[in-house]
């Protein structure tokens, strides 16, 4: 019974009660009984589907990730943005090219501000050392998807490589040899080069 039942019954004086007609106070309360019920049964149908709603949704969501965790050969966590998933089945693939920001052709640096111009909207530095001095520096162990990892390849004194993390030590990045692939940070060479996490402030 609805507050709207209880409100009309209470409102109702014992005395007028005795003077009307049985019947028509008889109908009055199969009524108001009715609209009680019809009240509580919409709100049934809305907690359902509701409840489909969610169940749906979190069915669709695992789908995805188990999808593009095969597709990647990664484990993915499930709560990485899928934003960047879907960024990252885009690109890999696409070689390597020098200064290059194009499906025709991508550099490391080219890729991060591809990535974060259409998944985070943000424009970044073009350049690696200019992308290193906009983060804030991250441990490792602290990373999360969409971070950046800098590298020190070779005998070079400044950062010149970079890439972007994704989940469980796995990031995306464009390399000289094989174009845009998902790499292991504790794959030997990386592991050997690995400077630092960075992470844009207002990401």
């Amino acid at each position: 019974m609805n507050r709207l039942t209880i409100f009309v019954l209470l409102v109702l004086n014992i005395r007028f009660i005795k003077t009307i007609d049985k019947i028509k106070f008889s109908a009055l309360v199969i009524l108001l009984l009715f609209i009680s019920s019809c009240s509580v049964s919409k709100k049934l149908n809305n907690s359902n589907t509701k409840n489909n709603y969610e169940s749906n949704e979190n069915k669709h969501k695992k789908e995805f990730y188990k999808t593009y965790s095969e597709k990647f050969k990664i484990n993915l966590a499930g709560n990485e943005k899928q934003e960047l998933i879907l960024f990252i089945d885009k690109w890999i693939g696409v070689p390597y090219k020098s200064a290059g920001n194009t499906f025709n052709g991508v550099d490391c640096s080219g890729l991060a501000a591809n990535l974060y111009d259409e998944v985070y909207n943000i424009k970044i530095s073009r350049t690696v050392k200019a992308i290193y001095n906009e983060t804030i520096p991250v441990k490792k162990e602290n990373l999360k998807d969409g971070d950046f990892v800098f590298f020190k390849i070779g005998k070079a004194n400044d950062v010149n490589h970079i890439g972007i993390y994704i989940s469980n030590n796995k990031f995306v990045h464009s390399s000289t040899k094989k174009g845009v692939i998902i790499s292991d940070l504790d794959e030997d060479y990386y592991k050997k080069y690995f400077f630092s996490g960075g992470r844009v402030k207002n990401k």
